[in-house]
């Protein structure tokens, strides 16, 4: 167990014996710990507060001097001990020299010498960590001082008796411009405006002992003047001898001003109100005038009497609330001037408060008749204006009959209009249909005709049946169309694996292309799940990717970068192409248009249009670019919803 009162002392031998000898001659007087190594000796000083080190010399990893060398850089302060039972004289001069121990003691040594020694050395610790403290905790006051010194905006000066300046704060440069540096030295005078003010102040000191707030003019060092406040008080030497003269400076420059201004600003008000067409008057709580900005005479002392007989009554209760409620309070009223003319006057009444307490109040009188006579005026003008606004309102309300009107007529034609076409579109199928038939029964009955004849026939039953299948698809576009102007196309959102489904529509059209080529598939980042209606989207992707092989005939194989990035897919469809021209590119996504450079290319004009109205149903953005003969690109930006 570990006694406070005793020392802690850290024994360093390789020899087991000389450890256990060691620890039993001092283990009663001192906590005493053992290492074999310089390993474990340093590990100590990690975990256990040594105060001496004693250490062996003749070590075969590292002799006792390096050890002890190397525990001299951990705690420069820590006394150490050398034993050994060689002479060595360079051992023993790098010793004391370069390692600095405490002693150097030759075996066999003497216990009660070495006890004695260990006790000197480990007192001579303790005294020399708490001089190490003392001096730290000396420091820290020292450095708070001299930050709470520099801090301080207030200036602090020490003059000596001969006037010169001993010490002053840094806060000066802010006063007066100079550096603490450029003052020290020099004769305090030199910052005073008035050197009177420097006389009177030392007579003050010298009568009192201490001066507070003194007010002073100085001189900066620009030559300006500053307003100072000075607190003032002697200081002495051990003896009691005063030796000069303390003093705080506070820059009171700007509440000067303040005053000056205000001064200034009272007597711009005296003039200003003397000269106003406006009746003035300061009124204290028992209603008695003490201020008026034109002369009163004796018999006119009380407020309510610069009144008609019939508003006394009113302006006393009113100066009464205002008293009460601390708030400003509005009154207009008619009386009879000297004329014998009948006016109108405003009287207005604020409080006047002195530390937040209502000590007096404002009156102002002022004839507003002019206003009365502009108000009489707008009145008139508002009522007339109110009877054009009705006018106007039953001319809106009409109007807006007539629009619902036409919007339901309007409204009706596009019903009409969507029927036409979902009729039309199905009545130009029965047709097809019959045609598309009796071809086929006609094909039934051509193996029996001459050779020549069904060479014919097979020529044109090919052109007779791309042309149904391509009116066929007009119809569909049509009626699509027409569905989609009537609100009529039911969709059905749900979670779809878009890599998936693009795949499948690409294999497809990879599949039935008379030329081999084969649409190009890039990928980047990791798909995911997106919600949407399949069909609208594979309708809508489907006609790019027909578009793209059909106008980029005998050109390299288009190509299909899909994206995913940021919560959202970028599907970018690319063809090598004829390109799409300047002048067309604004109307390309309208039904029926098609640029003027595809006259060879079979088409109806709709597909574009289908794709941006799907795509919006999606909720998808479409953007294109195109340039001329070398190709276009359109891109697809589906962004990643888990729900509707």
């Amino acid at each position: 167990m570990i006694e406070e009162n005793k020392g802690n002392v850290l024994y360093v031998d390789d020899e087991l014996t000389n450890l256990r000898v060691f620890k039993n001659l001092f283990r009663r007087t001192h906590n005493v710990f053992i290492a074999s190594s310089a390993k474990e000796c340093l590990e100590f000083f990690k975990n256990e507060s040594i105060e001496l080190v004693i250490s062996d010399q003749r070590m075969p990893e590292i002799s006792g001097l390096e050890l002890l060398a190397k525990i001299k850089t951990l705690n420069p302060l820590i006394p150490t001990i050398l034993l050994t039972a060689y002479t060595d004289h360079n051992v023993l001069k790098d010793a004391f020299n370069k390692v600095g121990i405490h002693k150097y003691i030759n075996k066999p040594f003497d216990t009660e010498s070495l006890k004695m020694i260990m006790d000197m050395a480990i007192e001579t610790y303790r005294l020399n960590q708490k001089n190490e403290k003392i001096l730290l905790e000396l420091k820290e006051s020292e450095v708070k001082f001299k930050g709470i010194f520099n801090s301080i905006l207030d200036v602090f000066v020490r003059v000596n008796n001969n006037g010169i300046i001993e010490v002053i704060s840094p806060s000066i440069k802010e006063f007066l411009g100079y550096s603490a540096e450029e003052l020290i030295g020099t004769e305090e005078i030199k910052l005073y405006a008035n050197t009177n003010d420097r006389t009177i102040l030392r007579k003050l000191i010298r009568d009192q002992k201490i001066y507070r707030g003194l007010i002073v003019m100085l001189l900066t060092k620009s030559g300006t003047r500053k307003y100072a406040s000075i607190s003032c008080k002697t200081y002495n030497d051990l003896a009691g001898n005063p030796i000069g003269i303390e003093s705080i400076l506070r820059d009171i420059t700007e509440s000067k001003l303040k005053e000056k201004e205000l001064r200034e600003s009272e007597e711009k008000f005296r003039l200003l109100a003397e000269q106003s067409p406006i009746r003035i008057f300061k009124v204290n709580d028992l209603l008695k005038i003490e201020y008026a900005n034109r002369p009163i005479s004796e018999g006119d002392q009380m407020i309510h009497r610069f009144f008609p007989k019939e508003t006394q009554e009113a302006v006393v209760k009113l100066i009464a609330n205002v008293f009460r409620k601390d708030k400003e309070a509005y009154f207009e009223f008619e009386e009879t001037n000297l004329d014998g003319e009948k006016i109108w006057c405003a009287l207005n009444v604020s409080p006047i408060k002195e530390n937040d307490e209502t000590v007096s109040v404002l009156v102002m009188i002022n004839d507003i008749s002019e206003k009365k006579k502009v108000e009489n005026m707008l009145r008139g003008l508002n009522e007339q204006l109110e009877i054009k606004v009705q006018e106007r309102t039953k001319d809106l309300e009409k109007t807006k009959e007539d629009l619902e009107k036409t919007y339901l007529k309007e409204k009706t034609l596009n019903n009409l209009k969507s029927q036409f076409v979902s009729i039309a579109s199905h009545q130009f199928r029965t047709p097809l249909t019959v045609i598309k038939s009796n071809i086929g029964l006609l094909e039934m009955q051509i193996d029996h005709a001459e050779p020549m004849f069904q060479e014919w026939f097979f020529k044109v039953n090919k052109r007779i049946q791309t042309e149904i299948s391509r009116m066929t698809d007009l119809m569909d576009n049509v009626l699509i169309l027409g569905n989609k102007d009537a609100a009529m196309i039911q969709t059905d959102f749900q979670m779809v694996d878009i890599l998936k489904l693009i795949n499948s529509v690409i294999d497809k059209f990879n599949q039935i292309q008379t030329d081999k080529r084969e649409m190009k598939l890039n990928i980047t980042g990791r798909s995911s799940l997106f919600y949407l209606d399949p069909d609208l989207f594979q309708h809508a992707f489907s006609n790019l990717i027909s578009n793209a092989f059909k106008y980029s005939a005998k050109k390299p194989s288009p190509e299909l970068t899909i994206i995913f990035k940021n919560r959202k897919a970028i599907i970018k469809i690319k063809d090598y192409g004829i390109g799409i021209p300047n002048k067309d590119k604004p109307n390309i996504f309208e039904p029926f248009f098609r640029a003027t450079n595809v006259n060879e290319i079979r088409g109806t004009g709709l597909g574009t249009s289908i794709v941006k109205q799907y795509l919006d149903l999606l909720g998808a953005e479409l953007i294109f670019k195109s340039e001329l003969h070398k190709g276009s690109e359109f891109t697809i930006i589906l962004n990643e919803r888990l729900h509707g």
